[in-house]
């Protein structure tokens, strides 16, 4: 089998251990369901043609695939975005305080109520 190994911006990189482990798990389901459709409604509808290219070493698995096969955990975010004014974001940095509106937007963006 050729090496499966490719780099990604968002992912880095995917390992050939991780490659082996989607074709083993892959090759484990079709045995257990019997059918590349039935394998693939399993992984939330993941093409048939894509599983049975990376079950025979064809392809490499996808992002989605490692985490529909529970190989890798999904990456969680960790950061926050708000929309503000020019007026908000100078008196923010000239006179280090926080107007009410844009405090608001970000305890919403935390979580808190």
């Amino acid at each position: 089998m050729a090496s499966t190994s490719t780099v990604t911006e968002v992912t880095g990189t995917l390992s050939d251990k991780q490659a082996e482990r989607a074709t083993k798990e892959l090759g484990t389901r079709l045995r257990a369901f019997g059918r590349w459709s039935k394998v693939s409604e399993s992984l939330g509808g993941i093409n048939k043609s894509f599983l049975w290219q990376v079950a025979h070493g064809q392809k490499p698995p996808s992002r989605r695939l490692l985490i529909a096969l529970g190989i890798v955990k999904p990456e969680r975010r960790n950061d926050i975005r708000i929309r503000m004014t020019l007026s908000d974001a100078r008196e923010i940095v000239e006179h280090d305080t926080m107007p009410a509106n844009v405090k608001n937007r970000i305890a919403y963006q935390m979580g808190a109520k």
